[in-house]
């Protein structure tokens, strides 16, 4: 049959020569695990940030100073535009897929065939005020910066800054 090297007490299993114990991986199945485990995790967090950016797009534009929004009813169809401080502008989310879209002028909206909205201005409350302090973009990084770096600092210290344990060998 094989001869008896080890002699596990707490399982009452005996072990044969050149197998490793149940439940024991090889030291390089541990590796290629763990080396799996940084993988999937690098792509969950890539996956998390391009859906977080893909979702603040839709709420902050991209480019400085474009920040009217070309809005298409669902109701009507109609193309309608709304301007920063109008009443359903805070509301209003741009769908890319639906054809919505940012603009930069009144007049490249119009050029384009949108119409603007027939609400009145907004009365100017809550956080508002801070627009006169912070552009879009500062407040775009600042975003970017609190939902990415607590995922980066993460990624860095459970994939790259973890080392391999040693195995104790008898």
């Amino acid at each position: 049959m094989g001869k008896i090297v080890d002699l596990d007490p707490r399982k009452r299993q005996k072990w044969k020569t050149g197998h490793n114990a149940p439940g024991q991986l090889r030291p390089h199945a541990r590796r290629r695990s763990r080396q799996r485990k940084g993988i999937s995790r690098i792509a969950s967090i890539a996956f998390i940030t391009a859906f977080a950016l893909f979702n603040i797009s839709h709420n902050v534009p991209l480019i400085h100073g474009c920040d009217i929004k070309g809005n298409i009813s669902h109701n009507t169809g109609q193309r309608i535009y709304h301007l920063p401080g109008q009443e359903y502008y805070d509301e209003t989310r741009i769908n890319y897929f639906d054809g919505e879209r940012w603009f930069c002028s009144e007049e490249a909206a119009r050029e384009a065939g949108w119409r603007k909205a027939h609400s009145e201005q907004k009365p100017t409350r809550g956080l508002a005020f801070l627009s006169d302090f912070l552009d879009r973009e500062t407040v775009l990084a600042l975003l970017v910066g609190i939902i990415v770096g607590p995922l980066a600092y993460f990624a860095v210290s459970k994939v790259i800054g973890r080392r391999p344990t040693k195995t104790k060998r008898t």
